[in-house]
């Protein structure tokens, strides 16, 4: 599939007008807190049920595959072939595991109804060049900070005309620090691996934290910082992957250095309407649907719209380790 440029899409402003109105008009629920995060739930008033299926519903399902692009492989892309009838949505931060190595996905794309594309990922897997499946299956999300930089490192990219592949030594980077942090080795330092051998110390912010039904998403902060924001057009995407995406920010959490006071909505709005101002249509685009991205000098994001719809928006804050409490 060959990349089309903004020109080619004539609806790229109506689907950036709809995506600002959305983030506009979004409602904001009472911030709930535990120790160092808040999340804001996030509603929006003509959320309906999406006119795709997400990822892992359709693997799950048999209707898409993910494997490495050749027997050999390729670190930044995989295969993903959909046999389905209907498009798939597949979200940025989306961990996949088995192959070669485990790798996150780099930007939120739409793959079209019996359609193979290349899905640009960066690898969380550092240590294993060797295959332990034929395909990939999807069962976390990287942790916020590690998607930010490597969100940045796409935008980058893409202005060096290199496409949308992030800065994979920053990408490891996060990932050892991650390691560091949570006090948790692995032998291909993969970040699953990390993850898991922290997944008891998550207990606590599971039970004071809890996303409500209705929602399609939230703001996640730490006293006066804004860390992020995860939006999708429909309640029913945000609960099939809110315990996977709320759980990425607890992870992170758990190496915080001390309690902070909740976030509080007029925060979250605030956030919000910068990443709506720096949202732009990609200079090119790739998939179904109209791709956004936001690049400023403190945000980075990557986003969809399909159809005149909000599919999802993933914003993120850019910040030196030492905010926010890591």
């Amino acid at each position: 599939m060959s990349p089309k440029t903004t020109n080619e899409v004539p609806a790229a402003a109506e689907a950036l007008g709809s995506v600002r109105a959305a983030l506009a008009g979004a409602r904001l629920g009472a911030p709930l807190h535990h120790r160092n995060l808040t999340l804001v739930p996030l509603f929006l008033d003509d959320a309906g049920e999406p006119p795709y299926d997400l990822f892992r519903t359709a693997v799950e399902r048999g209707d898409v595959e993910v494997r490495e692009v050749s027997e050999a492989g390729s670190v930044p892309n995989l295969t993903l072939v959909n046999r389905g009838k209907r498009p798939v949505l597949v979200p940025e931060g989306e961990i996949l595991v088995g192959a070669k190595q485990n790798r996150v996905v780099n930007i939120t794309i739409l793959v079209a109804a019996t359609s193979t594309i290349t899905l640009p990922v960066s690898c969380v897997e550092q240590g294993r060049w060797r295959a332990v499946s034929r395909t990939f299956t999807a069962r976390a999300h990287a942790h916020p900070d590690l998607r930010a930089a490597k969100i940045a490192g796409v935008h980058a990219s893409r202005q060096r005309g290199y496409g949308s592949a992030s800065d994979q030594g920053q990408v490891w980077e996060e990932v050892s620090y991650a390691s560091h942090r949570l006090g948790v080795e692995s032998p291909t330092s993969s970040l699953t691996d990390v993850m898991e051998g922290a997944d008891e110390r998550l207990t606590s912010y599971r039970e004071a934290i809890k996303l409500p039904e209705g929602a399609c998403g939230f703001v996640a902060g730490s006293g006066g910082h804004v860390i992020g924001a995860e939006v999708f057009g429909a309640p029913s995407a945000l609960a099939a992957l809110a315990g996977s995406l709320a759980d990425a920010y607890f992870t992170q959490a758990c190496w915080g250095a001390r309690d902070r006071r909740p976030t509080t909505t007029d925060e979250a709005r605030t956030f919000l309407d910068g990443v709506a101002g720096g949202l732009r249509p990609c200079d090119s685009q790739s998939g179904a649907g109209v791709e956004l991205e936001l690049a400023t000098s403190d945000l980075a994001g990557t986003g969809l719209a399909f159809e005149g719809r909000l599919c999802h928006l993933a914003a993120f804050s850019r910040r030196d380790r030492e905010d926010a409490g890591r």
